[in-house]
């Protein structure tokens, strides 16, 4: 997201790279353990182990608020391309002892992420849509809101009775997830084929806004919403060496604060799951 040398210095792992392999063996050992547990208590199967880095910042080095992972739809031109995609952001600070401390290894540099202070429900992904917003309760709780960009609805010439015409149409629409675990639509659905692809955007499409019922409207929030005008807890983490920090890719923004002093030293990567794949009937 524009990142540059100025932010920090990121080196990739990979087979090839020279070094104690012995010991990246071993922690890579330990985080493969990580993502075996996270499968289990997240209901994640499949995550697989995938862009690890080193990662070195001094002084000034900082990172501006992101996300790891958007929507295919909010990604561009190639938002489908890929087979797999972020599902959980993991890092291991290795700062030498003493950070933050007077006459420390350094100081500055922790992770600020901003968290829904009363989400309810699992985040992130739902039947492999991703989240996109967040919904307001009476109770004051906020449910994940996600966007469906398959829902299948007949081609216009082919029900005009243009047999030639594909028999199907994809369409989008915004949903929550009841208590019986079904998907409950909070917008009508909408054909989003015909507008220009878009670059990177943190915002929903015109498209799907317009559609949506004034008392939806009130009570969404982007996922990307940073204040947020309800509930919002920010939780800073500072690279103490040895800390580990997980979170979900999709559902929470996230900056680095700027390095004060020293070298902040982390090792990191993102464990990734399948991305949804086209439907089968858009070949009908």
């Amino acid at each position: 997201q524009g990142f540059g040398n100025r932010d920090r210095a990121v080196l990739a792992v990979t087979p090839e790279l020279a070094g104690d392999r012995a010991v990246r063996k071993a922690v890579s050992e330990q985080i493969d353990q990580v993502r075996r547990e996270l499968e289990e208590s997240l209901r994640r199967p499949g995550l697989v182990c995938a862009e690890q880095y080193y990662s070195v910042g001094g002084p000034g080095a900082r990172l501006p608020l992101h996300m790891d992972e958007r929507h295919e739809e909010n990604k561009g031109v190639r938002g489908w391309a890929n087979t797999y995609r972020r599902s959980i952001s993991w890092l291991v600070y290795l700062s030498d002892p003493g950070w933050d401390a007077t006459d420390g290894s350094g100081c500055g540099g922790a992770l600020q992420a901003h968290v829904r202070e009363r989400a309810i429900g699992a985040c992130g992904s739902h039947e492999q849509n991703l989240q996109v917003g967040w919904r307001a309760l009476e109770s004051g709780d906020e449910e994940p809101v996600f966007w469906d960009a398959w829902v299948r609805a007949p081609h216009p010439l082919w029900a005009a009775g243009d047999l030639d015409a594909p028999k199907w149409i994809s369409l989008s629409a915004l949903y929550r997830v009841d208590d019986d675990g079904l998907r409950e639509y909070i917008t009508p659905a909408v054909d989003l084929s015909g507008r220009p692809s878009a670059p990177r955007t943190d915002v929903l499409p015109e498209e799907l806004w317009s559609v949506m019922p004034e008392q939806e409207r009130r009570a969404f929030t982007h996922v990307e919403a940073v204040p947020s005008p309800r509930g919002q807890q920010t939780i800073e983490v500072p690279p103490l060496g040895g800390t580990l920090v997980l979170f979900d890719s999709v559902a929470v923004p996230h900056s680095v604060l700027e390095t004060k002093q020293g070298q902040r030293w982390a090792f990191a990567g993102w464990f990734h799951e399948k991305q949804q794949p086209f439907p089968s009937w858009l070949e009908e």
